[in-house]
């Protein structure tokens, strides 16, 4: 997701090809990147995004959905989002209300899909986590990447730091510590190589 919003072409080996991954590399594609796939390998040429002709399909991947809500409110598009029947009974609320206040035009039916998407300007919020999520805290960093001021994330919880360790990587300069995160908003991305590392918890159901 970060390497279809890069500038340049980026390189992702040991890709983990499951149904999630691939939900978002199809949604990432109806955006306009260009995606290419050998073996395990994955690469990315990034670009302006673009609004999709139809509907994106994310699957039943919560992640790819939620995750790309954010970072798509944040680059000037507009989309609708739908997924399969058990993702379109998953609440969305907690992560539409959020990016709202940072000024997004986003809308669900009843708190579910499909979520629709409309151009507006962001701006960086100061927002307190009402309860741990890794997903919410995301997709407000992603969006932050085309807000303006600063985001300020603050987490009574600490919850998975995926984010935070992989921005970095793509040139975002964001500090974090004792479940307080700063970033400045209107981040440019970088394109860069990357190595995905072996993950018991992909490797065997527990």
């Amino acid at each position: 997701m970060l390497a279809s919003g890069a500038v340049g072409t980026s390189v992702i080996e040991n890709f983990l090809l499951s149904a999630d991954c691939k939900s978002t590399l199809s949604a990432v594609k109806a955006f306009g990147a260009g995606v290419k796939r050998k073996g395990s390998t994955v690469t990315v040429s990034g670009a302006k995004f673009s609004s999709p002709a139809k509907a994106v399909d994310c699957g039943n991947s919560g992640t790819t959905v939620r995750l790309l809500a954010g970072f798509a409110a944040g680059r000037g598009v507009k989309a609708v989002f739908t997924g399969d029947e058990s993702l379109s009974r998953r609440p969305m609320k907690r992560v539409t209300e959020p990016l709202k206040l940072m000024g997004a035009s986003i809308t669900c039916k009843n708190g579910r899909l499909p979520m629709k998407l409309k151009n507006a300007p962001l701006h960086g919020i100061n927002y307190t986590m009402p309860v741990a999520s890794a997903q919410v805290k995301s997709a407000l960093l992603l969006a932050a990447l085309g807000a303006s001021d600063e985001m300020r994330i603050n987490e009574k919880i600490i919850s998975r730091d995926h984010s935070e360790r992989m921005l970095p990587m793509f040139g975002v300069k964001i500090s974090s510590s004792a479940g307080k995160i700063r970033m400045k908003c209107g981040q440019k991305l970088k394109a860069c190589r990357i190595k995905v590392p072996g993950d018991i918890s992909s490797a065997a159901f527990f």
